[in-house]
Order: C-alpha cells, then sequence, then structure tokens
C-alpha cells in the first residue's frame, strides 16, 4: 500500500467515524477540564497539631484562660533564658515571695535545686498539668540543648518540675517552682490537761503537704508522741483516706517542754481530695521514758509506767 492510498483511507475513517471521534474529544476536553479545578481547589493535606500546652492533663475540660496564656509563655521563657545563661540571680528574683520563702529561703537553696533539674543549658516544653480555682499548674520538661553545650555521644538527659501560676493582689501573675504551690497559715489547735497541739501552716508542695506543729507539754511529766513503737503514730484523715506520715523525728516532750515539729505526708495536690484532720494515735504520759528501748522496757513504758495513754486529732481544713 502506497502512501496515497494510506492518506485516503484515513481520511475515509475520519469521515465515517467524525460524529463518534468529536464526542470522545469533547469529553476528554470536559474530563481534563474537571480535573483542573479540582487542583485549583482541593487543599493540601496539612498535618495535624493535637499539642494543646493550656489544655489541663488531669481534665481536658479545664483551659488556661486566655488573657494569661502569652504572659505565662513568657515568664517561663524568661525563667529558663536567665538559668541559661548563668544570671541565676535574675532567675532567683522572679520567684513569688511565697517561694522564695518557703522553698529556696537562701540564693544557696535555689542554686542547689538548679543543680537538678538544669544542670546544663536546656530546651524546654510546657503543659498545663491542671488547674486548681484561681492557680494555674504547669508542668516543664527540660531536654538538653546539645547546641549550646556542644555535648555529644552521651546519654539523653530529662528532667522535670511543676510551676504554679496566680494572679496577686496587685494583678500580676507571680511564678512559683521546683513543684512548690503554696503556703497557707491554719493557726488551729487541741488541747487537754496533758498537752496542746497547735497546727500553726502548710507548706503544699505538688506531692506533698508538710505541716509545723507547736506541742506543749502541760505536765511534770515525759510525753511521747511518736517513737515508732506502733504503726500508724501519726496519720492524715483525707475524704476518702488515711494516711501514714513520713519519716520524722521522734516527738518526746519533757517536763513542760515545748517544740516544735515539722511532718510530712504524701499527697497531691489535685487529686480531688481534702486534708481534715492529723491524728496523734498513740500519745502516752510516762514518770520517765527510756529512749532506747528493749523488748522489756516497751513493756514497762506501755503498761506499768504510763500515766495516761489518748489520742488527739487536730482540724487542720476550717
Amino acid at each position: 500500500m502506497n502512501f496515497v492510498d494510506l492518506r485516503l483511507k484515513i481520511k475515509h475513517f475520519f469521515r465515517k467515524n467524525k460524529k463518534i471521534i468529536f464526542v470522545i474529544v469533547i469529553v476528554w476536553l470536559f474530563i481534563f477540564f474537571i480535573n483542573q479545578v479540582l487542583k485549583l481547589y482541593t487543599p493540601e493535606p496539612e498535618i495535624e497539631d493535637t499539642y494543646e500546652p493550656h489544655v489541663s492533663v488531669i481534665d481536658s475540660s479545664q483551659k488556661v484562660p486566655e488573657k494569661y496564656q502569652t504572659n505565662i509563655e513568657d515568664l517561663i521563657e524568661e525563667y529558663v533564658s536567665y538559668c541559661n545563661n548563668n544570671d541565676f540571680d535574675k532567675a532567683y528574683n522572679m520567684l513569688s515571695k511565697d517561694c522564695k520563702e518557703y522553698a529556696y529561703p537562701t540564693y544557696e537553696d535555689f542554686i542547689d535545686h538548679l543543680k537538678i533539674v538544669m544542670y546544663t543549658p536546656k530546651k524546654y516544653s510546657i503543659q498545663n498539668y491542671s488547674n486548681l480555682d484561681d492557680m494555674y499548674i504547669y508542668s516543664i520538661s527540660y531536654t538538653d540543648d546539645f547546641l549550646a553545650t556542644g555535648l555529644t555521644n552521651t546519654e539523653y538527659s530529662y528532667t522535670e518540675e511543676k510551676m504554679a501560676f496566680k494572679e496577686n493582689e496587685d494583678g500580676q501573675l507571680e511564678m512559683s517552682v521546683g513543684n512548690f504551690i503554696k503556703h497557707e497559715n491554719i493557726n488551729l489547735s487541741t488541747e487537754n490537761e496533758y498537752l496542746k497541739i497547735d497546727v500553726k501552716d502548710r507548706i503544699v508542695n505538688y506531692a506533698t503537704e508538710e505541716y509545723t506543729f507547736r506541742f506543749t507539754n502541760r505536765t511534770n511529766y515525759d510525753i511521747v508522741i511518736s517513737d515508732y513503737v506502733e504503726e500508724n503514730e501519726i496519720t492524715l484523715s483525707l475524704s476518702n483516706e488515711v494516711r501514714g506520715a513520713e519519716q520524722h523525728e521522734d516527738i518526746v516532750l519533757g517536763s513542760n517542754e515545748t517544740k516544735d515539729v515539722k511532718i510530712v505526708f504524701s499527697k497531691y495536690v489535685d487529686d480531688n481530695d481534702s486534708s481534715n484532720f492529723i491524728n496523734f494515735n498513740n500519745i502516752r504520759v510516762l514518770e520517765d521514758y527510756y529512749g532506747e528501748f528493749s523488748e522489756n522496757t516497751v513493756i514497762e513504758d506501755k503498761i506499768i509506767n504510763a500515766i495516761a495513754k489518748f489520742s488527739m486529732n487536730v482540724a487542720v481544713n476550717r
């Protein structure tokens, strides 16, 4: 077949099928047009960011008010920047009055804290952890800043602390660090003919409560409040359970003696439970206290030599 015959056949084919060819071309152009339009109006998929630093981890229905969010971020950034640049005195001066007085009463105490959580320049991330009335507690996570320290081939280091933010009487946000939450004056007491117990104040940290007691012996005898002879000599009554005290010094009063003692209990500030009473469950009034016990002297103290044995409960929640 020569070229002329081929051209005639092609021409004949198009004449014979021109309607079908026309429809196919129109359909193809329509499809092409639709695809171009869809490309213009279909948004590129975005990576979903679920990080919400100002929404409470404990209760996701709670959120820090927007009027505080930027201020809190700025305070944290300023504080970490001071620490990273060794301006520790400026970082210390950022702390609230109560935080400095009850958590870090000296500058050296604050430096000791930094040696634990920020011993090298750190990067950080923040997350609102819980909100209590008008106080906002954040968890601050620190990781090594390798660009700043030049550390390589070292283990990954991670530290964390709670910071609390609250508006003071002047309408300014004040900041507490190192898991310190607040200080509360309590000034409640209970007494009988033998003993007076005053609970003076409470230091609330994120995971503990520390109480200061003043014990006054009203007798000419020795009074034993706690010497670890029995279990649960001192307990904290919450709304839903009773907890024993952490390790503390023996509490023994001589004749007419007054003594101040600090006692710590494990309790998370955001556990939705209330501290109601401190219970002193095994108080003994003795003519003489032996101090170092053998089995026989324990029996003698508790049975033969005890003038009185009783318990006392002190309210810690008005």
